[in-house]
């Protein structure tokens, strides 16, 4: 494995980031006395939690404050450049936990959508946890719109909405089974 290289944390004096995705703070070292010991500095790993969506992030203090910083982020901004408008920061394998610089972009957040479903890490169809439907049904419905039953018959039959149905129907939603199918 190669030497990581490091590089200052944007907005945050004290602390930097590695390419291989590590956050590392460096202070100046007291001596007991409590006086500052010019040249001598120590380095520290900082420790990492995973937030509600799957990230990394770490605390960094700034006006005596702790702020979250997302991992992925700091790393991007740090070897990739600020953050262009309108742009977040992408990961080019899917792993929202391999927050290596070469892993990292700044893309649309349709790119990264389009990303999440190429990787499969995007909930869709009977993947979503409130999916009142599976694939199969939604093909037989598909199937059955097209030899023209009735949406309103068929939203009672499978328990859904004429709402559901109409997005069906009209390729809002399922998409991914319809398309297939026909």
């Amino acid at each position: 494995m190669s030497k990581p290289r490091l590089r200052q944390v944007h907005g945050f004096p004290g602390y930097f980031v590695s390419d291989h995705g590590e956050v590392w703070s460096l202070k100046k070292g007291d001596d007991p006395k409590g006086k500052r010991r010019w040249g001598k500095t120590s380095w520290r790993r900082l420790k990492v939690d995973v937030n509600r969506y799957g990230y990394e992030r770490v605390a960094l203090m700034r006006d005596k404050r702790a702020v979250q910083v997302t991992v992925h982020v700091a790393v991007c901004e740090a070897f990739h450049g600020p953050r262009p408008f309108q742009k977040v920061c992408a990961h080019n394998d899917g792993n929202k936990l391999n927050n290596r610089a070469e892993n990292l972009r700044w893309a649309t957040q349709m790119e990264n959508t389009y990303d999440s479903i190429r990787h499969g890490t995007r909930a869709v169809g009977e993947r979503v946890h409130t999916a009142k439907l599976n694939n199969k049904q939604v093909a037989e419905i598909w199937k059955r719109l097209q030899e023209g039953e009735f949406g309103t018959k068929l939203a009672r039959e499978f328990g859904v909405s004429n709402g559901l149905i109409t997005s069906i129907k009209n390729g809002r939603t399922w998409r991914h089974v319809t398309s297939v199918v026909h």
